[in-house]
């Protein structure tokens, strides 16, 4: 089947050219929450990309489905300016980075779908599983710090998925098929009339995985619903739940990457085995009128995991754990429009949000030492009001700005060592940009942003997962200033982006693997450029690429002028479209990370001069469209076979001294192909 495969992928590249689908390509009519290729909510409300000092990014439900990938991450990876680190191998797996944050970096980019934070409050990442790639609408990436009107999260940027709501009637059936046992089995049913909408959708995944132990499936339904009350109102719902699992293949312990090239893919160790029930659910309120419009999402995520962690059998130990959280948001907002044509406005609201953590561990024996059974359970209150808005100067400057404050309060108790805290955390954080709109086509634009990052539960507390080790009570807040100048332009099919940042952050948050504990490392420094250029000629063939430079660097304390680590210097994304004839477009996309250095526990000043390689992956696809109601599609990731990784950490072997690094290597080749069916 490989060879068949290879034979068909040489006709295909002989014959023509690939793709993209950038950001300027149509999108599914009929969807009244979708985002235009130029429109942002960059101040919680939709407005043009010209008259907003903002980068951003936005993907489109087409180009998602054209792109026949199976997870966000995936699509984020190929499509934004977002590095997605991966650390099992998994289809669902990884964690998004931008900006130059490194192994924190999950905690520093804030994903919200429908409005509600997908991101946890203990040290695992975003579960991607509970996103189904068919139900997207839109994804808008906005880079930079956003803290001043989005919170916490959003230091270093913000993903906004948006689902479906508004279709056309009829469904769509779906199944794919590839190596390494993936198979997948999709369908969607809409119905609308102008008044009122529903929709239902389920989706299967499996996959055996590249590497050995590397198993992962996730099935879920979702449903849809929403109604226009009168010409102002309308009310959206939105439920989706399911299971997932998740083995880890863990990774290779080698010394060095020529090492590393010599056991891959081979010699991993397996690590944790995760199923998770997960059901995420909200209820919206959209209103416009002629003075303003407001919308309101009330939000509810719950993870209830079964966690096995066979960690490394030499040493001796296993046990499994059972941590479940859940989330409740409201995000009641109201922007009131200002002066002539409303191009002045001024907004606010409140976000609320409450996060609770419980955990149960099973008892364990480990070298001797005998571990009790422990529970745990954390909750965390946070409100946090917040003003912005806009002063249209004259027909081409305008002022932005925005403030937001927000409070924390912990609340735990724990029998590991009788452990039990409250405090209470709150700081501010803004932003002004001046912004000078050229025509309506392009802008260019200067902001700042005063940043504000207070300690994460898992930060605080050093949960790993399993519950809390270390009371980390003189952890200080993270604070500081953001710089950036950019412009935005588009002109004939033409779409280019560029701007420059500088971000100085005191007290930075890092974690500590000698301790087993975060701690302020002190102040850090942050350069960089972000260059995207992308074309379409009517909508026949298309090109892009994108690049990003950053320098991230200590800037005091014990590191002082060494680098950040697991942050690439470069990071670029490129590819080619084409489309000749109605019912055939073939795309090829070429990803490439620079080296980057590995976290290392012994010292994060990074002494050590073996870097992770640079990393690249030539992927293809090819969509045949016989007729309007069905589409045949073949795919090929990483055509080369080349050897990425995109995670590795170097720490001392407690029992010989001696330093091991652990290697998190991605998946090589993988070829799938699929059908889909539209009535």
């Amino acid at each position: 089947m490989n060879i068949q495969y290879l034979a068909f992928c040489g006709l295909i590249l002989s014959a023509s050219f690939s793709t993209f689908a950038d950001d300027t390509n149509t999108q599914i009519a009929n969807t009244s929450d979708e985002l235009t290729p130029v429109e942002v909510s960059a101040m919680r409300f939709s407005d043009s990309l010209y008259e907003s000092p903002v980068n951003a990014t936005n993907i489109s439900a087409e180009q998602i489905s054209d792109s026949n990938l199976s997870s966000t991450s995936q699509v984020l990876n190929r499509y934004s300016d977002v590095f997605i680190r991966n650390t099992g191998g998994g289809t669902f797996m990884g964690q998004p980075s931008m900006r130059g944050f490194g192994v924190n970096s999950q905690s520093r980019v804030l994903v919200l779908l429908d409005g509600q934070r997908l991101n946890n409050i203990d040290m695992r990442g975003i579960n991607w599983g509970q996103i189904q790639v068919n139900d997207i609408d839109n994804i808008e990436v906005l880079y930079g710090a956003q803290t001043a009107t989005y919170g916490n999260y959003a230091e270093s940027g913000v993903i906004k998925i948006t689902t479906k709501k508004w279709g056309k009637n009829g469904g769509t059936f779906g199944a794919t098929y590839g190596e390494y046992g993936e198979y997948s089995f999709y369908g969607t049913v809409n119905y609308s009339t102008e008044d009122y909408y529903a929709s239902v959708s389920a989706n299967y995944f499996h996959d055996s995985g590249f590497f050995e132990d590397s198993l992962n499936w996730n099935k879920s339904v979702t449903i849809s619903a929403g109604a226009k009350l009168d010409t102002k109102n309308e009310l959206g719902l939105y439920i989706n739940f399911g299971n997932m699992f998740i083995s880890w293949p863990g990774y290779i312990t080698a010394g060095t990457a020529a090492e590393l090239k010599d056991l891959y893919p081979n010699n991993l160790t397996k690590t944790e085995e995760h199923s998770v029930d997960y059901i995420t659910a909200s209820l919206s309120w959209e209103n416009n009128t002629a003075f303003g419009e407001g919308s309101a999402h009330l939000g509810l995520n719950i993870k209830d995991n079964s966690v096995f962690n066979d960690y490394v059998k030499s040493y001796g130990y296993s046990y499994t754990s059972e941590p479940t959280l859940y989330t409740l948001s409201f995000d009641p907002k109201y922007r009131i429009y200002l002066g002539e044509e409303d191009e002045s406005y001024a907004e606010g609201g409140v976000d609320f949000t409450y996060d609770h953590l419980s955990i149960s561990r099973s008892p364990y024996t480990n070298w001797g030492t005998y571990y009790k059974t422990l529970h745990s359970k954390i909750d965390r209150f946070t409100v946090a009001p917040w003003v912005a808005g806009k002063a249209q100067l004259n027909d081409t400057f305008s002022i932005n700005a925005s403030g937001r404050y927000e409070a924390v309060v912990n609340d735990m108790t724990s029998n590991y060592d009788s452990l039990s805290d409250d405090e209470l955390v709150n700081g501010f954080a803004g932003q002004l940009g001046l912004n000078a709109k050229i025509n309506e086509q392009w802008n260019v634009y200067v902001r700042f942003d005063q940043i504000y990052h207070y300690p994460l539960v898992d930060e605080r507390f050093s949960l790993h997962g399993w519950g809390p080790q270390y009371n980390n009570s003189n952890l200080d807040p993270e604070h500081g200033q953001n710089y950036e100048i950019g412009t935005n332009f588009s002109k004939d099919g033409f779409v280019f982006n560029t701007s420059l940042f500088y971000m100085h952050l005191n007290d930075e948050i890092a974690y500590d693997g000698t301790t087993f504990a975060n701690k302020n490392i002190g102040d850090t420094n942050r350069y960089g450029a972000q260059f995207r250029l992308g074309y379409d000629y009517e909508k026949k063939v298309g090109a892009f690429t994108s690049w990003t430079f950053v320098d991230a660097e200590y800037d005091s304390g014990p590191y002082k002028n060494k680098t950040v680590a697991m942050v690439p210097d470069i990071m670029s994304k490129s590819g080619l479209w084409v489309k000749p004839i109605d019912y055939f477009m073939v795309e090829l996309n070429f990803i490439w990370n620079s080296s980057q250095y590995k976290e290392n526990y012994a010292d994060l000043g990074n002494v050590s001069t073996d870097k992770i390689p640079e990393s690249y992956s030539l992927d293809l696809t090819v969509n045949i469209y016989p007729c309007e109601h069905a589409r045949l599609f073949f795919a090929v990731s990483n055509l080369t076979n080349h050897m990425n990784c995109s995670y590795a950490s170097t720490y001392l072997d407690w029992q010989t001294g001696g330093a091991l690094t652990s290697w998190y290597v991605d998946p090589g080749r993988t070829l799938r192909c699929g059908i889909e069916i539209k009535f």
